[in-house]
């Protein structure tokens, strides 16, 4: 299992850091805790998007939240 540790670590190398605005695209899952508190430990804006969202709403926010990085889970590329 990650750790927030390594997790945040790992979003460091990508370029997030504080004041970063990141996207989670996931259902509910144990990662997701990982993945909010590791953005908090960087000092990032974790940006949650309910994946049963439409498509149209998924857009507006990512052009209007200036988000500069994604994370998703595989089992939602179907949008």
């Amino acid at each position: 299992m990650i750790s927030v540790f390594l997790l945040s670590e790992y979003m460091q190398k990508l370029g997030i850091s504080n004041g970063s605005k990141v996207i989670l695209f996931s259902t509910n899952h144990y990662n997701s805790v990982l993945f909010y508190f590791s953005c908090w430990t960087l000092g990032a804006v974790a940006v949650p998007v309910n994946v049963n969202e439409e498509v149209s709403r998924i857009e507006y926010i990512i052009e209007n939240a200036g988000v500069e990085f994604l994370f998703a889970s595989i089992k939602n590329n179907e949008k």
